[in-house]
């Protein structure tokens, strides 16, 4: 699968749509504010660069270890009873 998920191109096309100013026109935009702890941004950025959203949320990441910058390509695996949903995707 992720051999597959390498030639794939992405379903959608505003890739890095968020990255600037405006934000692509057609989706729900919702944006919050919080005052954070001293430190806790940095721990919260290093807790997504290692795929810890993913795992705290109970699924697995393969491979595991994978790093998180664009371009990576990873397949999301969550348990449902006896079975399991993959889920393949790319960090852009």
């Amino acid at each position: 699968m992720l051999e597959r998920l390498r030639d794939a191109q992405p379903s959608y096309t505003e890739i890095g749509g968020t990255h600037g100013e405006r934000l692509p026109d057609g989706y729900a935009h919702d944006r919050y504010r919080i005052d954070l702890a001293p430190g806790a941004f940095d721990r919260a950025a290093q807790g997504l660069r290692s795929w810890q959203a993913h795992l705290g949320a109970g699924v697995q990441v393969y491979p595991s270890g994978a790093p998180v910058r664009p371009g990576t390509d990873v397949i999301v695996v969550a348990r449902l009873g006896l079975l399991y949903a993959l889920a393949p995707c790319r960090v852009v």
